[in-house]
């Protein structure tokens, strides 16, 4: 890759991950480097069985992968059209997934939620156990139940298959919503209509062109270097792994979380931003470090509201508490 390549970099990764998540890159590497590639090497053969008794082969370790196929229902549109429920509704979100893996789903197979644009994403939804069995490349139907929350505002929460080890995979699947607030009755006074004297016409003059003059976060492509941790101290990044961000002119947001590819939309005006709509594509992370991260930064990333440039650094910041630092590239 060639030095300075971060966006390349994170696609490869992406592709990487995806090609593991469903089984590609293992069903590969039987097929052109063998069974064991990459393994520790057999142990020896035990002593030949008596005649009669059949050695049983052991299994070898299956893969779980699992793919969003489409919204059963309150479909958002991408967060571009989101229904709207009022405060407190509740209401049922349904999700179809295929399994993608070699593993069969079992009882000890849950949707959970995993993080959300705000605190009360979860809506109240609690983890989707399996019921029965959903071997590879059947489909199942998922139902949470949900409640809006009290408060007017956007809505966005992500939920990821858990394997019985606890460790997320496959496609990130979501609800989005909208809570409108309550519009007060207005109060209507009659008001007698003003006697209005003609005066001479003016003409008036053109207005003059106004262009507007994009923010100091457009241009450069944003690399992170710094993000808060649980303490709201800023950290290094997990090593090894690139975070991007890429601000245009027509206020559309682009970039990479490592793992997976995220858009969205923003407005900056003087030192104040906002970034709204934050979609991402839905690839487990190789790691819990990595999964852990990403979810920190999408969350970071939509709760900030002012931003300052200097030289080629950008910081976000939620109020006075910096939560995320780029480098420009």
């Amino acid at each position: 890759i060639p030095q300075g390549a971060v966006t390349l970099q994170a696609e490869l990764n992406r592709a990487l991950v995806e090609l593991d998540n469903d089984g590609t890159l293992a069903l590969l590497t039987d097929q052109y480097l063998g069974p064991h590639s990459g393994a520790s090497p057999p142990p020896p053969p035990e002593a030949t069985p008596a005649p009669g008794a059949t050695p049983t082969p052991s299994a070898a370790a299956c893969i779980d992968g699992m793919a969003y196929i489409e919204d059963l229902n309150y479909d958002d549109e991408n967060m571009q059209n989101p229904p709207e429920f009022q405060k407190g509704e509740s209401y049922n979100k349904g999700w179809r997934v295929r399994n993608v893996g070699t593993c069969a789903w079992t009882d000890q197979y849950q949707l959970r939620y995993v993080y959300g644009n705000e605190p009360e994403s979860q809506m109240g939804g609690r983890p989707i156990t399996i019921v029965g069995e959903v071997q590879t490349r059947q489909t199942v139907d998922m139902d949470v139940s949900l409640k809006a929350p009290t408060e007017s505002g956007a809505y966005q929460g992500f939920w990821q298959m858990f394997n019985p080890a606890g460790r997320a995979f496959g496609e990130t699947v979501w609800v989005g919503i909208i809570v409108p607030p309550e519009m007060p009755t207005p109060t209507v006074t009659s008001t007698p209509a003003p006697t209005v004297t003609p005066g001479p016409s003016v003409t008036s003059a053109p207005l003059p062109t106004w262009t507007p003059t994009p923010p100091p976060v457009v241009g450069p492509n944003w690399v992170l270097v710094l993000i808060a941790d649980e303490s709201g101290t800023p950290v290094d990044p997990v090593p090894g792994s690139v975070v991007t961000a890429s601000f245009a002119a027509d206020r559309t947001l682009s970039g990479s979380t490592s793992c997976n590819s995220y858009t969205g939309g923003y407005r900056a005006k003087e030192s104040t931003i906002k970034i709204t709509g934050v979609t991402a594509t839905r690839l487990a992370c190789p790691t819990d470090e990595l999964n852990s991260q990403e979810n920190k930064f999408l969350v970071l990333l939509e709760g900030v509201t002012r931003y300052a440039v200097a030289g080629n650094q950008l910081q976000l910041s939620r109020g006075d508490n910096v939560t995320l630092v780029f480098q420009g590239q």
